[in-house]
């Protein structure tokens, strides 16, 4: 073990890094910078081996792969099959999830499998509305089949990358191309199975997305009214009946002077700048403002109401413009993450008006312009339908409604496919390094014009790649302090009696915890150095352990803040955190046994 005081140092940030990751309290990405600068500023490691995670081989690997994906998914040409292949399937909701988890799954070894789900959320919630199928019965097995297709190579998830050039940093060889499909097949044939006979009966129910309820395509929401000076309501008493009858909404308050005035009857009669908080279909609300003189109040700025409905109308500038509304799904590199809806500037950026938001399928309580906004929060927008094309591109948001189609252009899809092939071929014979490939693959884009660099800088994930350098530095710190190597000891003294075959059960076990809490690169850069410190002091092969780790860390079932692909379904769906406990706990349970026995006999110890 290294110095007390730094091994000391190591533990709190490990322990606090695992709470923060948890609690979403910051992104991940600041605390993993947090992380960085604790080790740092107190010495543990020095600045050279603190920042040198922004050039390990492992960061620049998972930026080139995403710029790659992005110039599939910019063709738009996905886009195009998944209309045409979902528009076919009829009104059966099994045969729906057949082919959404099979197409799903094949595509996630290819492409980032965030991107593949990206790419199918939105079609599918459209032929949900069309067929009347129940999202809630089709996004977790979509979610989990992305994760499984994503085991299957080296470029199906940013986490195989991370172990694999953690593996070469240490002298080792890593892993081929499709080396990663001994197990991924297996999982992904046994994920499949698990999720038509087993799963599909404990998914919620849910109701289809063009019930009664929602048949417009746009979930309910709660939204503010302003009683306007001259509008027909002033002196008018609120009625509730009226509303239900004529317009379908319900009426839930009256607030006066930013305090409530009325949540039930007798309702008072209405003065200019009043709110009448109603909640329906946001079609129905939009209705009713139209038709009634009402204007639409917004939440993240209560107070000059009257100025907000006037720059509605207006749009920028004093010209009047086309407003579209659009519900976008927050993604952990928004960064309206961490702020209310009062701060999250969404006007400023994309000159687009909060109206309302979800979470998990419901509206929080409370009042809307200070709840603080999470990943996988769901936002109802209205937006210029000139800034609708920035908004559907950008990585901080996911567009769940109806947007134009990127345009397909044969040239850039051809050359973006040929330069997928060259890396997959040139990475799987051998011939160049995942990161030289990749890397060449990106630059041959740019120079082709396939892709601008501007959409190549725009497509990598910022917050990935500032997370991978700070965990990579916490992992650099608990080798460099002993740690890794003690918690291996502990692992390996397990298997005395019953052998390598449990410890690697145990690094399994220990990884699918964490990684249920915190994101998947996260929980892999922990413990890969535990793994290889095992595997030496068990004097076998290190390629078991590894494999373990990386199986592990990217099969976070049972909760939805663990892997993003979860995320962007969890409101969209309308699920609760129980719901994929509900789902995901037993399949995990399923897998650990599985690859405890599999893992071994796919990678022999002794090799």
């Amino acid at each position: 073990m290294g110095a007390p005081l730094h091994v000391g140092i190591v533990l709190a940030t490990v322990a606090g890094a695992i709470y923060a990751f948890a609690r979403e309290k910051l992104p991940p990405d600041v605390t993993a910078l947090l992380v960085l600068l604790v080790l740092v500023i107190s010495g543990v490691l020095t600045p050279a081996e603190g920042f040198a995670g922004f050039s390990h081989p492992a960061t620049i690997s998972v930026a080139a792969v995403l710029v790659l994906s992005a110039s599939l998914e910019r063709s738009g040409v996905f886009n195009v099959i998944a209309r045409r292949l979902l528009s076919h399937l009829g009104n059966s909701e099994v045969l729906f999830g057949v082919v959404l988890m099979l197409t799903v799954g094949v595509l996630s070894a290819f492409i980032n499998n965030t991107a593949a789900v990206a790419i199918f959320l939105p079609i599918v919630l459209q032929t949900c509305r069309r067929t009347g199928a129940r999202p809630g019965r089709l996004l977790i097995p979509m979610s989990f089949a992305a994760m499984f297709g994503g085991l299957s190579t080296l470029i199906g998830t940013s986490t195989n990358i991370v172990v694999h050039e953690y593996a070469r940093s240490e002298g080792l060889r890593g892993f081929s191309m499709f080396e990663f499909a001994r197990i991924g097949l297996p999982l992904f044939a046994l994920g499949f199975v698990y999720l038509l006979v087993v799963g599909r009966w404990l998914l919620p129910r849910g109701e289809p997305v063009d019930s009664p309820e929602d048949r417009f395509g746009l979930s309910q929401y709660t939204v503010d009214l302003f009683v306007h000076a001259g509008s027909s309501w002033v002196g008018r008493q609120a009625d509730p009946a009226r509303l239900r009858r004529d317009h379908d909404v319900d009426l839930v308050g009256v607030r006066r002077g930013g305090a409530t005035l009325r949540r039930d009857p007798p309702w008072p009669k209405l003065m200019a700048g009043d709110r009448l908080r109603v909640h329906g279909p946001v079609q129905d609300v939009m209705t009713l403002a139209s038709r009634e003189g009402l204007r639409l109040a917004h939440p993240e700025n209560g107070h000059n109401a009257e100025a907000q409905a006037e720059t509605l109308v207006s749009g920028n500038g004093g010209t009047r413009e086309t407003q579209v509304l659009a519900e976008v799904v927050l993604l952990p590199a928004s960064p309206a993450v961490g702020h209310t809806l009062e701060t999250a500037r969404f006007r400023g950026v994309y000159a687009a008006t909060i109206l309302g938001m979800r979470r998990g399928g419901h509206q929080p309580p409370g009042i809307p312009a200070r709840e603080i906004l999470h990943a996988g929060d769901a936002l109802l927008l209205q937006i210029a339908e000139s800034e609708l094309e920035a908004l559907s591109v950008d990585p901080g948001v996911l567009v769940m409604s109806a947007t134009p189609t990127p345009e397909t252009r044969p040239g850039r899809l051809a050359l973006s496919l040929l330069t997928l092939a060259g890396v997959v071929l040139t990475a799987a014979t051998g011939l160049l390094p995942i990161v030289t490939a990749a890397s060449a693959g990106c630059l041959l884009l740019m120079v082709t014009g396939t892709l601008r660099p501007r959409e190549a800088y725009e497509s990598i994930n910022w917050q990935v790649v500032f997370m991978l350098a700070g965990v990579l530095a916490l992992g650099n710190a608990m080798e460099k302090t002993g740690i890794a190597a003690t918690l291996a000891t502990w692992i390996t003294g397990l298997s005395h009696d019953l052998g390598p075959t449990l410890a690697i059960s145990v690094m399994y076990l220990i990884t699918a915890v964490l990684t249920q809490f915190m994101t998947n690169n996260a929980a892999a850069a922990l413990l890969v150095p535990v793994a290889l410190d095992s595997a030496e002091l068990l004097e076998v092969n290190p390629a078991p352990f590894l494999i373990a780790v990386t199986v592990a860390a990217s099969t976070a079932f049972g909760t939805p803040v663990g892997y993003q692909t979860n995320l962007m379904v969890y409101g969209p769906g309308g699920y609760r955190f129980s719901d994929f406990v509900r789902v995901g706990l037993p399949l995990s349970v399923l897998f650990w046994v599985f690859v405890t026995f599999a893992i071994p006999r796919l990678w022999p110890l002794t090799g």
